[in-house]
């Protein structure tokens, strides 16, 4: 896990060593035990990495790395979790490792198998492959993105790639800027830019997940191309639920357990939720059940819990729960450094350089405080929610389509579901709107002109999902577009593929590496996404639960009250909260500034009406959000 970055100089000029180590070195946070930076290619190409140990701590796994007599050069940033098996098979067919490190592993694959050893990788991985014989660099990215990749390309000057686009900075003769057109979109629809493969700053582009790029030096286009399709991998699942039941929880119990391979300690960030109790819980029963495998850490037993009192978001009862249910004593429960709260919401925000849907400084505390226990490696519960149907506006989207389409009976246990997501003062109100949509959706049914309509045009009113990618310059590549698929499916398709979790994956990859943590995700092992998403929608969304599967497949190893839980709290900050307490003064003072007045303006909204809210203390949820929005663009540096 680290920090990568790399310089190649397409016009014949060298690549400076000091620039490739300011260029490498902005990403230290990413990688504080270690760099490496090697000049290539008579020295038009630079690569750099900045490292954090987890497997093979030693200097044999140190990057760039190279392999075949010096003939392949790799840096690389993320785990492949069965490097061992891996390692195995290519020792089989006459390969010599000389590390511990899967690096090495991802290289002798490489030399045996091509581009098609990305198919056999399991884990998460953005990396980049230099061949110096043929003189091409290859660049891919993991199946759904959990590690970033950006890059820039100038035909006939460079072409420079890195882990965050904050690192763009120090690529000699490029001047950053802002692209408008795409900051316009982001401030109206947040979770937008990072599935279509866009940032807010021109020429800046990533390489989307599950794709890879072969580039030459006289390429006029760095053209992605898709690996690896989500659509490609349905695959068939036993009839009987109960028999679903058991595959998900063995393959959940797998994906756990490759992922506790590290030569560093191992904690897991234990909200409360069902998703992160599950992978807390299941870490423990496999340990209880098969003890240390193969180079597992010993050092697994510790949770790490944010505190955040006095709010809605304060989830600490149930992780206390999961706690003592698995021994208390590991556990850890930290809040927020208040009194830094606007310093650490500043720094935050600027290396996450762009437009966050709720400040990172939220869940910076989490990785703060399992740095601070002197674990490294973190286990989370992210992924679980956009394949088993756990976003309330997930299901509102799938209650309307139901009552306009004539599925009641459907769209009333999904209204059911969903009106049990909310705390129990806020579920009559939304019982009776959902009510009264059903009562007008079967009107509308069964008038005369609506059946006229269906006789005509064999149709009916629904909700439908628009492409909200309009309005952006989108890189060179095969996007993902599920327009075809039944609203049942699609509605997980794109919160999965396109929307939230690609957002939420970048929002947890910069709170973590900014502590010098590596996040690993259990519900992202490709085996049980490829799995969930082969599923009948009734097996995620039945028995009056979302996550239903999940639930029934944890009996008996996650506590009671976390299956049967059901209240939906979600990834966000507490920032009404914030700014009405921590962070008032603060907020005032750049809420005066012209960068937060352009960003109200192309949300729609006057600048003066949110600074007299704030000034009032007459926020709500969405005055809010739009001055979040407008205080994310202040932070950020072209």
């Amino acid at each position: 896990m680290c920090g990568i970055a790399g310089i190649w100089r397409l016009n014949n000029q060298n690549v400076g060593l000091e620039e490739l180590r300011q260029f490498t070195d902005s990403l230290l946070h990413r990688g504080p035990d270690g760099a490496g930076y090697e000049l290539l290619d008579d020295k038009r190409l630079g690569l750099g990495q900045r490292r954090l140990s987890i497997l093979d701590t030693s200097e044999l796994a140190s990057q760039p790395m190279f392999f075949a007599d010096g003939r392949y050069a790799i840096v690389y940033n993320g785990e492949v979790y069965n490097f061992l098996e891996l390692r195995k098979e290519l020792e089989g067919k006459g390969h010599v490792f000389r590390s511990g490190s899967d690096t090495e592993v991802i290289l002798a694959a490489w030399a045996e198998w091509g581009k098609a050893c990305l198919d056999r990788f399991n884990g998460m991985w953005a990396f980049a492959i230099w061949d110096r014989d043929r003189r091409e660099l290859f660049l891919a990215r993991d199946r759904f993105g959990v590690k970033p990749l950006y890059y820039i390309h100038k035909p006939g000057e460079f072409f420079a790639f890195a882990s965050e686009s904050q690192a763009f900075r120090f690529v000699a003769g490029h001047k950053r800027e802002f692209e408008l057109d795409h900051i316009t979109v982001a401030l109206r629809d947040t979770l937008v830019l990072e599935g279509a493969g866009c940032t807010i700053y021109k020429h800046t582009w990533q390489l989307l997940p599950g794709h890879c790029m072969l580039l030459r030096a006289d390429d006029a286009v760095a053209q992605q191309v898709r690996w690896y399709n989500i659509l490609d991998h349905k695959r068939p699942v036993p009839a009987k639920y109960e028999d679903q039941v058991a595959e998900f929880r063995a393959l959940f119990e797998d994906a756990c357990r490759i992922r506790l391979r590290s030569d560093v300690p191992v904690a897991s960030a234990l909200s409360g939720g069902l998703d992160s109790s599950s992978v807390y819980c299941m870490v423990h029963h496999l340990k209880k059940k098969y003890g240390d495998g193969e180079r597992e850490s010993g050092n697994w037993q510790q949770a790490i819990t944010a505190s955040f009192p006095d709010t809605a978001m304060d989830e600490v009862e149930y992780a206390r729960i999961v706690a003592k249910h698995v021994g208390e004593e590991n556990w850890h429960c930290i809040t927020n450094r208040f009194n830094v709260l606007s310093d650490v919401m500043e720094e935050t925000t600027r290396r996450y350089d762009s437009i966050s849907p709720t400040p990172i400084a939220s869940i910076n505390p989490v990785y703060r405080g399992i740095r601070e226990h002197g674990v490294i490696v973190s286990l989370d519960g992210h992924g679980a929610d956009e394949m088993l149907y756990g976003y309330r506006y997930t299901l509102f989207d799938l209650f309307a389509h139901h009552a306009w389409s004539g599925s009641e009976k459907r769209a009333r246990e999904i209204g059911e579901i969903l009106t049990q997501l909310y705390a129990y003062e806020q579920r009559p109100p939304i019982a009776r709107k959902l009510d009264k949509q059903l009562l007008e959706a079967s009107r509308v049914r069964k008038s005369f002109l609506h059946r006229l309509k269906r006789i005509v045009k064999p149709s009916h009113p629904t909700a439908v999902l628009r492409d909200r990618r309009t309005g952006l310059k989108t890189p060179p590549a095969e996007a993902y577009n599920f327009a075809h698929l039944p609203l049942d499916e699609r509605v997980l398709y794109e919160d999965f593929f396109l929307y939230s979790l690609p957002t939420f994956l970048c929002d947890f990859d910069r709170a973590s590496m900014f502590n010098h943590v590596e996040v690993r995700m259990p519900f992202m092992d490709y085996r049980l996404v490829e799995f969930c998403f082969s599923l009948p929608a009734e097996s995620k969304l039945g028995g009056g639960y979302t996550k239903r599967i999940l639930r029934d497949a944890m009996k008996g190893i996650v506590p009671e009250e976390i299956l049967t839980r059901t209240f939906k709290v979600g990834i966000a900050a507490p920032f009404q909260h914030w700014l009405n307490t921590y962070l008032k003064e603060w907020a005032l003072e750049k809420m005066k500034t012209d960068i937060f007045a352009y960003a109200c303006e192309k949300q729609g909204v006057e600048a003066e009406n949110l600074i007299k809210a704030l000034k009032n203390n007459a926020l709500d949820d969405v005055i809010s959000n739009q001055i979040w929005l407008g205080l994310n663009l202040t932070m950020l540096e072209p």
